[in-house]
């Protein structure tokens, strides 16, 4: 209405930009070396940027590689409307396999191997081929032996162990010296042996 008692009408029509959640998921946990690999599709634009700054600027998928704590911030741009996510990723440490190997003996199956575990989450699964288990392994034959140890975050490391093989002594055929005449003590046998410890 204006000072004359005149109306006056006008018209605006709203439109609401659909605009696509964003949501990175829950906190997460990775393996020191995994990569992971975050996609926010449905916008026009989507920054990514971290504690140190800007990570990747309208990129709509990254890959990150694990290997330190890092606190990442998603930024999706639709229209006017701009929308945000926080993800924590923590780097868990893989664990390390230090082995000590004893060969065989005598070409018997007595060769072993002990495995120390350090760093990793315990417990450990340790998995070795041919079904064996466990830190220690005995009576072994000689030859190659796979494990593979996985803590309780999932993160694995591998080792590969070879047995060496060994042979038990050989006798030749020995060499006789018979005595010169009965009743004396001259005679003597010659051994000679190889092989073996």
């Amino acid at each position: 209405w204006d000072v004359c008692s005149n109306k006056f009408t006008d018209t605006v029509s709203i439109t609401a930009i659909p605009t696509p959640p964003i949501a990175l998921g829950a906190d997460r946990t990775l393996c020191a070396g995994d990569s992971l690999i975050l996609s926010l599709p449905g916008f026009d634009q989507i920054d990514w940027a971290s504690a140190a700054g800007p990570v990747c600027t309208n990129c709509p998928a990254i890959t990150l590689l694990a290997t330190n704590d890092l606190t990442l911030w998603a930024t999706g741009k639709s229209g006017v409307c701009t929308l945000r996510d926080t993800l924590n990723l923590m780097v868990a440490p893989l664990p390390q396999i230090d082995a000590q190997l004893t060969p065989t003996n005598c070409g018997l199956d007595n060769g072993a191997i002990s495995l120390q575990i350090d760093q990793g989450a315990a417990p450990y699964i340790i998995q070795w081929s041919g079904g064996l288990s466990g830190t220690l392994v005995d009576s072994l034959a000689a030859g190659q032996y796979l494990v593979t140890v996985t803590d309780m975050q999932g993160c694995k490391d591998f080792g590969s162990y070879l047995i060496a093989p060994s042979d038990g002594p050989d006798v030749d055929i020995p060499v006789l010296t018979p005595v010169r005449c009965f009743g004396e003590s001259n005679g003597k046998i010659d051994v000679t042996v190889t092989g073996g410890l």
